[in-house]
């Protein structure tokens, strides 16, 4: 029996002695880890660096995950709080003053559901850990790499707001993340506002109605944005809408850099989006009101109702209208009713671009139509100037081009198939000629002042030349046309 205790006894001993040196080695290596965060050489990571702790490295960027369970990072629960404590967080710096920073994504699928997620100071930037290649609806849902699903209906999924009205904030984006927007309706994938300088890119966006409402703001960026499977968008903004409306009248004496009118210098590039449902109104992109400067450039924008759309929705003020449109490189492809439409808008660029109406029907519209309502009768108060240059259009039911304000130049394009409609739907030949030219000013000096030269303009494929003429405007015009290619249209020139 003694024998036994001994060994018991023995037996407990060791084993406190185990508990022990495994307590001081565990002593030793947390202090060693607070001596290693505090002490920390950055110089055996980056030649030349300062020294810097552990601590400090880790502060530079705050992780979703910080906020939110990993294990509710599932595809399913709603995660907008968590988030949005993160941004909370972020804001109020380390120091406790507003500051912005970086949120980080790591792969997951998060939901935003219950609330809109709002950047409530600037400079926040999302980023996420890269974004799949993914195809069928299944990977889209779950996706991979770092997934954000907007299910917020009618509310804006993400909000970056820059201030008061009367001040623009500064910073903002996202980048390297996929959106899932099948839950969204009427509210926006991304809302800003009174914002300068938000970029957004390597982002792939899945079915949105309204991806992208900028609500003034300037010097925004969007580039190499993957957009499949956009929706109906017959009765919203727009795919991408740019607007300075902000539910006051903004006008060009109230539109300096400081006031929340302004939106200037917006630039789109590298951007891709096709449908997923037939398109029975609405635009791919919508520019409206004072928007100055928007740029285009390596788009391939397909199957929108109006592929691009600009318009001014006062008759006060011209100044007040969108200008200073640039087209550099666009693929518009079966366009339903108009390829670009612009009312009351100066300064229109296109360069080597492609517009093209559906195959079999034609676009139901001009495939270009550049126009004007209110604008039209005085020379202080008439849009004026649109310049196309290297660009291909065909398939259209009516005039491939239609131009109603003064200024323009279309050199050096190729236009053709602009008879397609058929039956009653059938048109004077007037209106389905390649370029038609109307007077819709009031200014005599400016009647129909342009130049149209060494353009190549043609029937169908294969029908015969008599089906269409070539350029048609008023006798009046003061147009200049020389050295275009009529040989497949039934008359060159016709003068009204």
């Amino acid at each position: 029996m003694l024998r036994h205790c001994n060994l018991m006894i023995t037996v407990l001993l060791v084993a406190l002695c185990f508990v022990a040196y495994a307590m001081h080695n565990n002593y030793r290596r947390n202090a060693s880890l607070i001596s290693i965060s505090s002490n920390i050489n950055s110089k055996t990571l980056w030649p030349n660096s300062i020294n810097r702790s552990v601590l400090s490295h880790f502060s530079d960027q705050v992780s979703v995950l910080d906020y939110c369970d990993p294990s509710q990072i599932n595809g399913s629960t709603d995660n907008a709080i968590c988030i949005q404590a993160a941004q909370n967080a972020i804001c109020s710096g380390r120091d406790g003053k507003t500051s912005g920073g970086e949120l980080y994504f790591p792969t997951g699928a998060y939901v935003i559901r219950s609330k809109t997620v709002t950047q409530p100071c600037p400079g926040i930037h999302w980023r996420g850990q890269g974004y799949g290649n993914f195809y069928t609806p299944e990977e889209y849902k779950y996706g991979s790499g770092a997934l954000i699903i907007c299910q917020t209906g009618d509310k804006d999924c993400l909000f970056w707001n820059g201030g008061v009205k009367a001040n623009y904030a500064a910073g903002g984006g996202i980048d390297n993340i996929n959106i899932n927007a099948e839950g969204m309706n009427s509210g926006a994938v991304i809302h800003t506002q009174f914002l300068d300088h938000f970029t957004a890119r390597d982002l792939h966006v899945q079915a949105p109605k309204i991806f992208y409402f900028q609500e003034a703001g300037s010097n925004t960026v969007l580039q190499d944005i993957n957009i499949n499977g956009y929706r109906d968008l017959a009765g919203t903004r727009g795919l991408i809408a740019l607007d300075s409306y902000n539910g006051v009248h903004c006008n060009y004496l109230n539109s300096d850099q400081g006031n929340s009118c302004r939106q200037d210098r917006t630039m789109l590039r590298n951007i891709g989006a096709g449908p997923r449902e037939k398109q029975t109104g609405g635009s791919g992109l919508s520019i409206t009101n004072f928007v100055q400067t928007v740029i285009q450039t390596d788009l391939n924008l397909i199957g929108n109702f109006d592929t691009v759309s600009a318009e001014c929705s006062q008759a006060v003020d011209l100044r007040s209208c969108p200008d200073f449109i640039r087209i550099t490189r666009v693929e518009a492809e079966q366009c339903i009713h108009t390829c670009l439409n612009t009312n009351d808008v100066s300064d229109i660029w296109v360069l080597d671009s492609y517009f093209n109406g559906n195959d079999a029907s034609g676009a139901s519209a001009n495939l270009v139509s550049i126009s004007c309502s209110n604008f039209c009768t005085a020379s202080d108060k008439t849009a004026w100037g649109f310049w196309m240059k290297g660009t291909r259009i065909n398939n259209a039911q009516a005039s491939c081009v239609k131009i109603g304000i003064p200024g323009f130049n279309l050199i050096g394009n190729t236009i053709f198939g602009c008879n397609m409609a058929k039956g009653s739907n059938a048109r004077p030949s007037k209106e389905t000629v390649a370029i038609q030219i109307e007077n819709h000013t009031e200014v005599d000096r400016d009647k129909g002042n342009g130049i149209i030269s060494d353009n190549m303009l043609g029937g169908s494929y294969g029908k015969s030349q008599t089906v269409m003429d070539g350029i048609f405007f008023d006798k009046y015009l003061k147009t200049i046309v020389s050295n275009n290619s009529t040989s497949w249209t039934r008359s060159g020139i016709v003068n009204n």
